[in-house]
């Protein structure tokens, strides 16, 4: 497709996925083609404004938004949004009429994309946006505000094309088409493709309307994403050998959902898959259940932490498979070269002796302080620390210079070692209490002290979760294997610079400023005191994997 036609469709794919997707009328349905229509590759499901109100207004970000503090927040971005919803020639009240319908639109809507068959694998091939009657919703005005508020913007010329022997209107452009109106008793659609693949389109945007998808009826939904993986993935790495040994080819799905856990609202992310063998996705997401015991040891002062399981045992079997399918580097060179440069083989010598246990900790530098400040800790759980041990200090002695022992200290019996480099940037390690740890920051070795601690506690008499997650209880994901937490006031405690040129500029509400009118310090004490007013100052993650299937799941 053109790249001006592809931009005109994903422009009006935003802008209806922002603020209820769009829908575009006509008074005659044309007949679907007898042609066997394909499910998209790519499917959205979400519901109108007034749908995303109901079904998160009573979780904790609802409230929030509907305070009057919370309003000042979205109030003047949302009336920048709805700017553009503007009807050509139509007085303030008609126009003020269109943007209250839309608001208050709550069916379900589908977005469906198809991508070709031959040449790239990501070439689109056709688009559809369908629009469900939700019961109180004019749809023929709700389609007529559409089409006169957004098809001037649209470049190109009106043309009557015949499918099926119906009469249809569309805006073509650079031989591609978006058509004018299609509204039926049940739904509207509109519909993208070129000239040629009309039909087809037609066909597949009917049988996306009729067919409601598998999470359509969750009533705690109010976003639901879902894609085949192969188009995404395939030919990622230029070699098809290489990417079926990387687990690449083992990729089958992709899902992204929105939607509520009790008062919290709850994000999912997914990936589906189509066997065991996953190759770096097996030594990222191994399929191991329970809730690592280094989840209930999570250091108290850390702002974030991660507990969770992976397989290093499997990384370098899975890296020189990749070497050996592809062309341009020798396996047992390459194993050759590392043992020269390490002293040790890797494999054998470290990683097989690893557990699946891990536990990431960070600690938020002050405002004040610069981002290198910023206090970090990891944790690994080991099968056999005395042959770690034994190959670790090996490896240690071998780095020389590029890591030097600069100071070392003692926690119990086992000794913390300070390494220079040459970047300047200390790191503190230790191997000990059946973990490999190591640290970095302003306070590195207290975070050290403190995982350590947490290898020597008692693991046999631990209840499934820690105290913090036990309401999430019925809303974690299956097979859970990881757990973490995020102190949301933390977020406010990191320095100025990167909250002003990073984290604000990207943000599409004012936050509060100080009320001395200071355009360059937060008002950190007000926004503190309204997380913490609606119980938004913690977000908790989980994740899960079963039935081939890994999840993500974040709480607010």
């Amino acid at each position: 497709m053109a790249p001006r036609a592809f931009r005109t469709v994903l422009c009006c794919t935003t802008i209806g996925l922002c603020t209820a997707p769009t829908a575009l009328a006509q008074d005659q349905q044309p007949a679907a083609p007898t042609r066997t229509a394909t499910p998209p590759q790519l499917r959205i499901q979400t519901l109108g404004p007034d749908g995303w109100r109901q079904r998160l207004g009573p979780t904790n970000l609802g409230s929030l938004l509907a305070s009057a503090r919370g309003q000042a927040l979205w109030r003047e971005p949302s009336q920048a949004l709805l700017g553009w919803w503007q009807i050509p020639g139509a007085g303030a009240d008609a126009t003020a009429a269109a943007q209250q319908r839309l608001l208050n639109y709550s069916g379900r809507v589908q977005v469906g994309v198809w991508f070709g068959t031959e040449g790239s694998s990501r070439q689109l091939d056709h688009a559809a946006v369908v629009l469900h009657a939700d019961g109180h919703t004019d749809l023929t005005a709700l389609a007529a505000d559409l089409e006169k508020a957004l098809y001037h913007e649209l470049p190109g010329e009106w043309v009557t094309l015949t499918p099926a022997g119906t009469a249809l209107r569309a805006r073509r452009a650079d031989g591609l088409l978006v058509t004018a109106p299609i509204c039926g008793a049940k739904h509207l659609q509109i519909v993208h493709a070129d000239t040629e693949q009309l039909a087809t389109a037609l066909a597949d945007a009917e049988a996306l309307a009729k067919n409601p998808g598998p999470t359509s009826t969750a009533s705690n939904q109010v976003f639901h994403l879902s894609t085949a993986a192969a188009p995404l993935v395939r030919g990622w790495s230029g070699n098809p050998a290489v990417d079926q040994a990387l687990g690449l080819t083992s990729l089958a799905g992709f899902e992204l959902a929105i939607g509520s856990a009790g008062p919290h609202v709850q994000m999912e992310a997914s990936m589906s898959f189509s066997g065991p063998e996953r190759g770096l996705f097996g030594v990222l997401f191994p399929d191991r259940q329970g809730v690592p015991a280094l989840a209930h040891q999570s250091p108290k002062a850390a702002h974030l932490w991660r507990a969770g399981r992976v397989d290093l045992r499997a990384l370098m079997p899975v890296c020189l498979a990749g070497l050996r399918a592809g062309d341009d580097a020798e396996p047992d060179v390459v194993q050759a070269e590392m043992k020269r440069t390490l002293g040790i083989d890797p494999h054998q010598d470290l990683l097989l002796h690893t557990g699946d246990e891990y536990l990431l900790a960070v600690t938020a530098a002050e405002p004040s302080e610069e981002v290198s400040e910023t206090t970090w800790g990891f944790a690994l759980r080991l099968a056999d620390e005395g042959a770690f041990g034994r190959g670790f200090a090996t490896m240690m002695q071998q780095l020389k210079p590029y890591l030097s022992k600069a100071e070392e200290e003692t926690h119990g019996t086992v000794p913390l070692r300070r390494y220079g480099n040459m970047f300047g940037y200390p790191l503190w390690m230790a191997v000990g209490n059946g973990l490999f740890t190591a640290a970095g920051g302003r306070d590195a070795e207290a975070m050290l002290r403190s995982l350590l601690d947490a290898g020597r506690a008692p693991t046999a008499a631990l209840p499934s979760l820690p105290e913090a997650f036990a309401d999430l209880a019925k809303h974690l994901p299956a097979g859970s294997n990881g757990l973490g937490q995020l102190n949301a006031e933390s977020l406010l405690s990191l320095p100025d610079e990167l909250w002003f040129d990073f984290l604000l500029p990207s943000l599409p509400w004012p936050w509060p400023r100080r009320s001395d009118g200071s355009d360059e310090t937060l008002d950190r004490a007000a926004m503190r005191a309204l997380l913490r007013e609606h119980h938004l100052d913690r977000l908790r993650t989980a994740t899960g994997y079963r039935d081939h299937t890994w999840r993500f799941r974040l709480y607010w």
